[in-house]
């Protein structure tokens, strides 16, 4: 019994690396809405006080906007900056900032930043401007924390149910675990999350009770997070052919 549980551990794990070989980084990225950046004219008391509010440890600098985005730093060297009582700004601690394309697959980047031995790095898109960035935790959880989220957590099923019995979906479910699930046949060429393709469908800012309909498929928009969608209703599935 013992010795089956672990074979079990160990086929999950490795299914889980052959999912994340299978990603890009703009997959698995914290994206652009999310990112915590510091301006680069901060002085280390300035950027402490922000440091102590985000609670992250490595903070990219960015010098006009977050597509100018000139390096990185570490908390701990803000703070080791701030009991010196110097008022230089953050270009003094700058580290260099590693860039990589969205399309590069995950394994690569995991092997960039085991290589270079960096944390951090940032996410291009298509035109070369921050689309988001990725950190050693997000790879490596994407191997393991993926795994027991899977089977280890309670399942929460395909998706709750709305009032009037139809599935509700977070915006961020991926397009192909929506088609798998509910036997779709949505495009995820050009969009990896339901919420995504709900945006480009409509070709504007949704708003809760907006129903698109995708390849046959109706969904309302149940909730926004801001200006993504946060959660969609499928009302109406489409009939295979």
């Amino acid at each position: 019994q013992k010795r089956g549980s672990l074979d079990a551990d160990d086929a999950r794990l490795l299914q889980g690396v052959f999912e994340f070989s299978e990603k890009a980084a703009r997959d698995v990225m914290t994206p652009r809405t999310q990112i915590v950046a510091l301006p680069v004219q901060l002085t280390f008391e300035e950027a402490a006080d922000q440091v102590s509010l985000a609670g992250r440890s490595r903070y990219p600098v960015y010098r006009e906007s977050l597509d100018d985005i000139v390096g990185t730093v570490h908390a701990k060297d803000i703070l080791a900056g701030v009991r010196s009582g110097t008022s230089e700004t953050l270009e003094t601690i700058l580290r260099p900032a590693v860039f990589v394309p969205g399309t590069r697959e995950v394994e690569d980047v995991l092997a960039d930043m085991r290589r270079q031995k960096i944390h951090l790095a940032i996410v291009l898109d298509e035109f070369g401007g921050t689309a988001g960035l990725v950190t050693m935790e997000d790879l490596l959880e994407e191997i393991v924390g993926q795994i027991y989220d899977e089977y280890d957590r309670p399942e929460p099923g395909p998706a709750p149910a709305g009032a009037e019995g139809a599935p509700v979906l977070p915006g961020s479910t991926p397009i192909d675990e929506v088609n798998q699930t509910y036997g779709l046949d949505l495009d995820d060429a050009d969009y990896n999350t339901l919420g995504g393709l709900l945006f480009g469908a409509l070709g504007r800012l949704p708003r809760v009770g907006d129903r698109v309909s995708v390849r046959g498929a109706v969904f309302e928009i149940v909730s926004m997070d801001g200006r993504r969608v946060g959660a969609a209703r499928l009302l109406q599935r489409s009939v295979p052919a």
